[in-house]
């Protein structure tokens, strides 16, 4: 049986697949991370790549390439998702850094089976999260236009855009209380899923991927030697 490794174009490429094919799914986390894509797809796209690929009998494994400084906490839901499809087929998913691991990247990247790195600088952190408005306040004149700006809610509508409407009267706890929420959620899951994480990393740092060896990485690799790790996992399991 030949090793065949799809990607984006997965159901194009799916067609070429014989039965007595094994299939290796390649996805990359590119850039930043969104739910519906910006500078490559979406974590929608990447999460009915994976449900596609973990349906078909010859998938054997997925390999998740990664350089992305992270992005919307909105896409988690989507990676767990594409994660638990994978599981339950019984297939390895590894993850390899080549760049940057940072923030919702790091998020998605522990909730893989096994990381690995393509070179020692490599960089991986930044656990933590941060929101950020730009607002016009009404009543605001546009100096070039001198058009004024005006905003009306409905009588009904007390609780619409709360969070922004508070932040123009100089209180951001509403928004404070969701990041710290958040901010928690992250970070119970990232010692959930490294229990030797030490406090330090936990708080926002990025640190070289060659100095997390035994915490949040296994190890150097190439994506050939993603490729092996993948069949080896799935022939121990199967």
């Amino acid at each position: 049986a030949r090793t065949y490794v799809g990607n984006a174009e997965y159901i194009l490429k799916w067609r070429e697949v014989q039965p007595d094919d094994t299939v290796i799914n390649l996805v990359y986390l590119d850039g930043p991370i969104t739910r519906n894509g910006m500078c490559n797809y979406g974590s929608r796209e990447i999460r009915d790549i994976m449900e596609f690929c973990s349906k078909q009998p010859q998938c054997i494994g997925h390999l998740i390439i990664i350089d992305s400084p992270g992005g919307s906490t909105a896409a988690i839901p989507d990676f767990e998702m594409a994660f638990a499809y994978a599981r339950n087929a019984k297939q390895p998913l590894v993850g390899l850094i080549d760049g940057f691991c940072a923030s919702a990247a790091l998020w998605a990247g522990l909730g893989l089976d096994e990381l690995y790195f393509m070179h020692p600088e490599n960089e991986i952190g930044s656990v933590g999260v941060y929101g950020s408005y730009f607002d016009m306040k009404d009543g605001t004149k546009n100096m070039v236009t001198k058009e004024t700006y005006h905003e009306v809610y409905a009588s009904q509508s007390i609780d619409k855009n709360n969070r922004v409407r508070e932040m123009r009267k100089g209180n951001s706890k509403p928004l404070q209380d969701d990041l710290d929420k958040c901010a928690e959620k992250f970070m119970n899951f990232v010692k959930e899923r490294r229990p030797n994480t030490p406090d330090e990393w936990l708080h926002g740092i990025v640190v070289e991927c060659k100095d997390t060896v035994g915490i949040w990485t296994n190890g150097q690799a190439t994506e050939d030697d993603c490729l092996q790790r993948i069949i080896n996992l799935y022939n121990n399991n199967h």
